[in-house]
């Protein structure tokens, strides 16, 4: 079973943890670590490089979809595969090839 690290914010690590236990017939691990920035979507992948820590027991990491800098570099450098996220959080599930979370988010 693949073991997923999944990058977020401080503001978005209740929501993301919602979103993801909402996904039926999981087919992986998870772990989620708040990088401690307010908004993941101001997350640079340098930020992400100097913050991220020991990444050794996953086989993939996902990070916020506005997340800006080089990803190839990233990957490069802590030697893991990157997915890029969608914009939207309430659209994750799609990556798992589950429907987008039909309700509203905000509130998270």
């Amino acid at each position: 079973m693949k073991n997923i690290l999944f990058i977020t914010g401080k503001l978005a690590e209740k929501g993301l943890r919602t979103v993801i236990e909402s996904i039926e017939n999981k087919d992986f691990t998870y772990e989620i670590r708040n990088l401690n920035v307010n908004v993941a979507a101001l997350l640079t992948t340098d930020m992400i490089e100097r913050r991220i820590g020991d990444v050794s027991s996953f086989d993939e990491i996902i990070i916020p979809g506005r997340v800006r800098g080089d990803i190839d570099s990233l990957e490069k450098s802590i030697n893991k595969k990157i997915t890029r996220g969608p914009d939207e959080l309430k659209d994750l599930p799609i990556l798992f090839g589950a429907e987008p979370v039909k309700y509203d988010l905000s509130k998270f």
